[in-house]
């Protein structure tokens, strides 16, 4: 028996690779496009290989038997998890359905008699019935297994699977499938089993001539398959009809994050007794409550609703890309790995397709080529692990060659893929769709070629001076002691045309006023008076205060004045508004090219020196003399005095 002899089973499942080809749509008899996922194949350059039963690249150099391409098509690394799914898919279960037929195949579909036989006459079916087949999970149709009244018939898998092998049944006495003398099976009886029923390693009959009588004619020399197929295409509509008025008998897409909306527009469904084919090891039917999510009317995919196992999906018929027409209409467009991933972002008003497996870059490009669409525009939003990664990175080489407008970007981050951000932080992904042009827009600053180079205070005669950077600068202390070295700067002698503007309250303004030196006479007979030297910018409400000293320093530009420092005394603000004020002040002192002075308490010097170029620390010792304590640009302590 096959099960139970492992070296046997995977040379038989080694050889249905042609098949499964076919069943991808790829003729083996010339030249394909590479299936590796990080190949960009322009020209075929993949064949079949018919002796070593593999394909192999010309141009990348890579090679796969069908073990390595289940892999690729389902994301499974390991291979025992692709061996179980070769099992699945040729022993116990099949894709779709169709006709074998001979190279002289004249456009009749021929009878092929390789089917399954009961010898069990008491739990015998007549599926020679016309009624038509039901719903086909993988070679086992749920519908055909139940009687007229919808209630299951309790029928015993065991007598028909291919796991049991009847001494009596003809069909396993004389066929060996790894033999290629086997006997041959024109001769062997027919059973009413119906085609959509036991798969027989992926070999089907049509179910419209059953006990037509024909035949096809294979010879003992034939290969057990025929090199021309032709797909029969099963229409599931009252199926998935079905399934779509039971959508709410679960609330699996209302977990997941989709809306009703969503859910009715794409005709989602679920089915609580959805047969995903037979237990290898027991023989047993294996049932799951499945959501169904159909690809078109002659395709579909069922997902377990059940998290704890590890088996949960099956895909009926030529699933292609999930929304496949939104492809036909211009605008942004959001390629997806996963189907529940482009039912996530359809859910936040976008448009979104599904490859339904990394393997499928290549299907979605030459769709892509052959249906151009003007004005389109693709985000490739594919999973963040390594797979989509190297799935996304084909299809940015694949678009780019089309010369067709293309984003690639990890829209879910920090989450895997779009349905978990969905879940877990909806807002966040919805504002990231809804302001995604700005955000992609974002980039950083590098480093200047020319730094700028800053002036900071060391002295006092660069203190009063005022030859200063276009930079935030800051001076900390007592309030009172601040408000005297204003007056003493704007009282300074030394030659300079800066001008001071005093940004405060008018009481602010009236203290240090009074604190100048109102005239002073010369040898030369000339007099000083300081107070042409400065302004006041009067501030009434700190909240505005950014604002209103950009529009006053504007206006004095536009005045044609250009020397002048804004002196500005925060030292009534607290800490949290004097630490927005500092932060909006150096911004702003950059922009408009013009060095400002802060002015703030002596427990807010480290808040300053987090905004400033540079913080002063201001005191008086212990003849009344002004100190100050700084650092320079390189951190180290500078101290001076004015006497």
């Amino acid at each position: 028996m096959l099960y139970n002899d492992f070296a046997k089973t995977k040379e038989y499942l080694k050889a249905q690779l042609p098949e499964y080809l076919r069943n991808k749509g790829i003729n083996i008899n010339a030249p394909f496009h590479c299936l590796n996922p990080n190949h960009h194949d322009i020209h075929p350059s993949m064949s079949y290989n018919h002796q070593n039963q593999t394909v192999h690249c010309f141009s990348c150099n890579a090679t796969y038997d069908i073990f390595g391409i289940i892999g690729l098509d389902f994301g499974l690394s390991d291979f025992k998890d692709q061996f179980n799914k070769a099992c699945e898919l040729f022993l116990s279960t099949g894709d779709n359905e169709f006709i074998e037929a001979n190279d002289d195949f004249s456009g009749q579909e021929k009878q092929n008699d390789f089917r399954l036989q009961d010898n069990n006459k008491e739990d015998h079916l007549d599926f020679a019935s016309e009624k038509s087949p039901g719903p086909v999970s993988f070679g086992i149709a749920d519908s055909n297994f139940r009687d007229d009244g919808g209630k299951a018939n309790n029928i015993s898998f065991n007598n028909f699977s291919i796991l049991k092998k009847d001494e009596e049944d003809p069909l396993f006495h004389k066929f060996d499938p790894l033999n290629e003398d086997s006997q041959n099976l024109n001769n062997l009886p027919r059973s009413p089993f119906h085609p959509t029923q036991g798969a027989v390693f992926g070999i089907r009959n049509d179910f419209n001539d059953i006990g037509s009588g024909s035949k096809n004619s294979f010879s003992q020399n034939d290969n057990h398959f025929s090199d021309f197929r032709v797909e029969i295409r099963h229409n599931y509509s009252e199926y998935l009809k079905q399934c779509a008025n039971r959508r709410l008998q679960t609330d699996y897409f209302r977990l997941r994050g989709i809306s009703e909306t969503v859910a009715e527009k794409f005709r989602l469904g679920f089915d609580s007794d959805f047969t995903a084919g037979i237990d290898p090891r027991t023989g047993d039917k294996i049932v799951w409550q499945a959501v169904i999510i159909p690809y078109s009317e002659s395709a579909y995919m069922a997902r377990n609703t059940d998290s704890r196992s590890k088996d949960r999906i099956r895909k009926q018929g030529s699933a292609g890309i999930f929304n496949q027409n939104a492809l036909d209409k211009p605008g942004l467009i959001f390629i997806t790995e996963g189907e529940f991933d482009a039912l996530s972002i359809e859910t936040l008003g976008y448009s979104a397709v599904s490859l339904g497996g990394v393997s499928n870059t290549r299907k979605l490009l030459d769709y892509i080529q052959e249906h151009p669409v003007y004005e389109r525009m693709f985000y490739i939003a594919l999973d963040d692990d390594k797979s989509g990664t190297e799935a996304a990175a084909s299809l940015a080489q694949g678009l780019e060659y089309l010369h067709i407008p293309f984003k690639r970007i990890n829209l879910a981050f920090p989450y895997k893929d779009p349905n978990e951000a969905l879940c877990k932080d909806r807002e966040t992904l919805l504002t990231r769709l809804n302001n995604l042009e700005r955000l992609l827009s974002f980039s950083l600053q590098t480093v200047p070629l020319q730094p700028k180079t800053y002036s900071p205070i060391l002295s006092a005669v660069s203190l009063y001076s005022l030859q200063l950077s276009p930079c935030l600068y800051s001076l900390s202390g007592r309030s009172v002691i601040l408000k005297r070295l204003v007056a003493e700067i704007i009282s300074a002698k030394v030659q300079t045309d800066m001008r001071i503007i005093y940004v405060g309250t008018k009481e602010q303004w009236n203290m240090v006023c009074s604190l100048l030196k109102r005239r002073e006479h010369y040898d030369d007979g000339a007099v000083f008076a300081p107070w042409n030297r400065a302004k006041l910018l009067e501030i009434q409400n700190t909240d505005n205060l950014p604002q209103a000293i950009e529009e006053a320093v504007g206006a004095l530009y536009l005045q044609g004045e250009k020397n002048f420092c804004p002196i500005i005394d925060l030292t009534g603000l607290t800490s949290s508004e004097l630490r927005n004020c500092l932060m909006n002040l150096s911004s702003l002192s950059a922009k408009l090219k013009t060095p400002f002075i802060s002015l703030c308490n002596e427990n807010e010097t480290l808040t300053a020196e987090a905004y400033a170029l540079q913080n002063i620390e201001v005191s008086m010792n212990d003849k009344n003399d002004l100190s100050f304590f700084t650092y320079d640009l390189l951190g180290r302590d500078q101290k001076f005095s004015i006497y």
